[in-house]
């Protein structure tokens, strides 16, 4: 009986076995297609990094004519098949589908004028500084997986590139603008429009309004969604300009008369529907702004819901940074109405002629004259005597690099529109087909804030030992006090009606006086232009 019960099992092993077998070459060839699809995965994730990074440098150093974004897109389309090692049909751009696509998908947004490879898995933010590239579903064929019905595995991949902004006070564009020509050194005045006493705006109406320009915000400005696209004063999108810069990126471009390429971008154009232009090369410049834009965008920013109620508050740009907490400081207080206790800021204080650098030996004479004034002089005749030589400093060292880095730490530091018209336009209203009516951007370049202007309202304290108190006719109602930053002390403005700041004054200067990496974060406001200075460029997912 034993011999036969083990006679019966005989058998049983192998067929055992055999099963196994088949079950084990199933793992197997998962694995192994698996480890295929896993390596196509790999290749799509590079793929899409190096699309994602080099598609936004495109958009900061676009080296062609016409349609940045369509560079941009050509770009991205040309690493891709690179990094994969083989063709991407247009087709499959062209069908790709991105549930995660940014504000703007390029197919789905018309002015973005892009005509091959349109896809809504290449897209962007809505102030355009995130690139957003998904790559075309990719059918990896397996070869052990078709035994058990899986005969192809999809592969895709992600990714985002950011520009980093958060460098010093240059982040985005100034709302204002440089005429063609202007020599560095020059001291500019943004003003009010409002005033008519020759203390207002710079001392006189004249020397007022260098090329203020309509900023537009393409996002939410604190939370409102009806500021998108309104460059009136009623959300104050004009005092977040000032204090944060644009919110969206410009382009460059040639002289509009010799290039026939030359496709005009005007900022806010088509507002109507959609925020704007994608990287508007033209601006219309304004009459001039209210003295609210300047106190808030400059000094009180909205931290106490002055201006709206707000869900982003902001800091004014002249109360960040290092110095802006430095001894001797300079504050301002400033009164909401004649019943309520004012408010202290305290803002940046380190004059220009501190950042210039101390060790070279082939500077001009006159930046060393300049850089031999103490930070803060003592007396408002010490510091216009030192402004004079740094502005003679800045003529004379137009070309060579004269400033420390740390100046990119400066809140006092803007990039601005340089302009190709060298006059004064005809309208305020930039026009499309009519470019006299147009300021038309061939650069960005830096402009340090300088001078604030307080008129004389129901009374102010101006220590006329350490701040500039100008007397036209003593207690009229055009008597100033101006703060140039090297003076100390306290301006106490007393309500009611002068609370606000009238106008600020900006000394212009080169983008080759900077050091490189601080000149980058100024050319990042705008392109075309040579690969030459430090884009910062982040894989952000």
């Amino acid at each position: 009986m034993k011999f036969r019960k083990a006679y019966d099992d005989r058998g049983a092993a192998a067929i055992f076995i055999a099963s196994s077998l088949f079950l084990l070459a199933g793992f197997v060839a998962l694995s192994i297609d698996i480890g295929a699809g896993t390596d196509e995965r790999r290749q799509d994730q590079t793929g899409a990094d190096s699309a994602a990074l080099g598609g936004s440098l495109e958009l900061v150093i676009y080296s062609g004519t016409g349609n940045p974004m369509q560079g941009a897109v050509d770009k991205i389309d040309a690493l891709v098949e690179a990094n994969l090692g083989r063709s991407v049909p247009e087709s499959a751009w062209n069908a790709c589908t991105d549930p995660g696509a940014l504000f703007y998908p390029v197919m789905s947004t018309p002015m973005f004028g892009v005509t091959t490879n349109e896809s809504d898995c290449i897209s962007l933010s809505q102030n355009r500084n995130t690139l957003r590239v998904r790559l075309p579903t990719q059918p990896v064929d397996t070869t052990f997986g078709q035994v058990i019905g899986a005969s192809a595995i999809a592969v895709s991949a992600f990714a985002e590139a950011a520009r980093n902004t958060e460098n010093g006070g240059a982040s985005g564009a100034f709302p204002t603008g440089v005429l063609d020509g202007t020599p560095p050194g020059t001291e500019l005045c943004v003003k009010t429009g409002s005033g008519s006493q020759p203390s207002e705006s710079c001392a006189g109406p004249s020397t007022g309004d260098f090329g203020l320009f309509h900023p537009y915000f393409y996002e939410s400005v604190n939370g409102d969604p009806t500021s998108i696209c309104d460059n009136t004063h009623s959300t104050q999108a004009m005092g977040r300009a000032i204090a944060d810069g644009v919110d969206h990126y410009f382009s460059i471009s040639p002289v509009p008369d010799t290039d026939p390429a030359f496709t005009p971008y005007i900022n806010g154009y088509w507002c109507a529907a959609i925020p704007g232009p994608p990287f508007p090369n033209q601006v219309d410049a304004a009459s001039g702004f209210q003295e609210s834009d300047v106190t808030v965008g400059l000094i009180k920013g909205t931290s106490d819901g002055y201006q709206w109620p707000s869900l982003q508050d902001y800091d004014g740009r002249l109360t960040r940074g290092p110095y802006a907490y430095a001894d001797p400081s300079m504050r301002v207080r400033l009164f909401e109405d004649k019943f309520a206790a004012g408010d202290w800021y305290t803002i940046d204080n380190r004059p220009l002629w501190d950042y210039i650098d101390d060790v070279s030996t082939l500077l001009p004479s006159s930046c060393e004259a300049a850089r031999a004034y103490p930070e803060h002089p003592g007396s408002p005749a010490l510091v216009y005597e030192a402004l004079a030589w740094t502005k003679t400093c800045l003529l004379d060292a137009d070309t060579e690099q004269i400033f420390t880095s740390d100046i990119g730490l400066s809140p006092r530091l803007a990039g601005v529109p340089l302009y190709w018209e060298d006059t004064k336009n005809s309208s305020n209203a930039c026009v499309l087909g009519d470019p006299d009516k147009c300021y038309t951007i061939q650069d960005f370049v830096p402009i340090f804030i300088e001078g604030l202007w307080v008129p004389w309202g129901q009374g102010f304290v101006c220590d006329p030992a350490t701040l500039d108190r100008m007397l036209f006719t003593p207690g009229d109602s055009d008597d100033v006090c101006v703060h140039h930053p090297g003076m100390t002390g306290d301006i106490d403005v007393k309500p009611p009606g002068a609370e606000k700041v009238d106008s600020v004054t900006g000394l212009l200067l080169r983008c080759t006086q900077l050091p490189t990496d601080v000149c980058a974060v100024i050319e990042q406001l705008g392109g075309p232009r040579d690969l030459t200075g430090k884009y910062d460029l982040q894989l952000t997912r």
